[in-house]
């Protein structure tokens, strides 16, 4: 029943292994580099005060007087959810319209295999692959604290590392959405692509400009960490807005994909 689930986990290792190990290497880092800043962090917080608004709503509204306000400005307001955006996008937007564009997605549904569990088989091989990669960050984050011998907040960071993992879930049912009702890979990848930097745009202007407040609640990013979760913790209805999104697009996406006609 899962033959096909453990088939695009097999196709998908290599490349999972590569964006876990650089999410590790991320932790690593920033954990590492931490020390040697933390006696100047309140000159950093004097500089980081003195930017434009428009530069410190990109930062975040974190101090780095705390490992967790760097671990915020460093790893979950920048790096992690640009990594897990690009192996999100790139394997969703592939793996409906990859196969149909090779042509051989009509061979995989000639077997007694139905569209939706394809569909499903596919989301959660992706899904699969995001947990990897956040885990490969959480990893790195250790590995980290005992190259310095720092002490870290585990339940922040596990916290933040799950409101990431949810951020990744619906990243990648967009990308599936649109790979299974247009069957086109790069179509579906600008198009999610394309969400996903004005869902940032929006998220940023809605903290800058107060006449546009009301839109931070369309953007992603807004459930994703407008809290800061590793400092705050996370909110639940934020989460379970970011969750509920994900499986819209999903059902939307079967019903799509098992009605339309494949394209030649």
């Amino acid at each position: 029943m899962f033959h096909l689930y453990l088939k695009i986990i097999k196709d998908y290792w290599k490349s999972t292994t590569w964006f876990t190990i650089g999410m590790a290497l991320i932790g690593i880092y920033v954990i590492s580099v931490y020390p040697s800043i933390e006696n100047s962090a309140d000159e950093f917080n004097k500089v980081l005060e003195g930017f434009p608004d428009a530069i410190k709503v990109v930062l975040g509204d974190a101090s780095m007087s705390s490992i967790e306000g760097f671990m915020n400005l460093e790893i979950f307001q920048l790096f992690a959810p640009i990594v897990i955006s690009i192996y999100a996008v790139t394997k969703g937007a592939s793996s409906i319209a990859g196969e149909e564009e090779s042509h051989t997605l009509d061979q995989l549904l000639s077997l007694p295999i139905s569209r939706i569990s394809v569909m499903l088989q596919k989301a959660f091989a992706l899904y699969t692959g995001v947990l990897f990669v956040c885990f490969g960050l959480w990893v790195g984050i250790i590995i980290g604290g005992i190259i310095t011998n720092y002490h870290l907040p585990q339940l922040n960071i596990i916290e933040a590392l799950f409101s990431l993992f949810i951020y990744g879930i619906s990243v990648s049912s967009l990308a599936i959405f649109f790979s299974s009702i247009s069957g086109k890979r790069a179509l579906s990848a600008g198009l999610t692509a394309a969400i996903i930097l004005v869902s940032y745009i929006i998220n940023s202007l809605s903290l800058i400009v107060s006449s546009l407040e009301s839109l931070k609640f369309s953007s992603i990013f807004y459930y994703y960490n407008d809290n800061i979760v590793i400092v705050n913790g996370i909110k639940f209805n934020h989460i379970s807005i970011l969750f509920l999104m994900s499986i819209l697009f999903l059902l939307i996406g079967i019903l799509k994909f098992n009605s339309r006609d494949l394209n030649n």
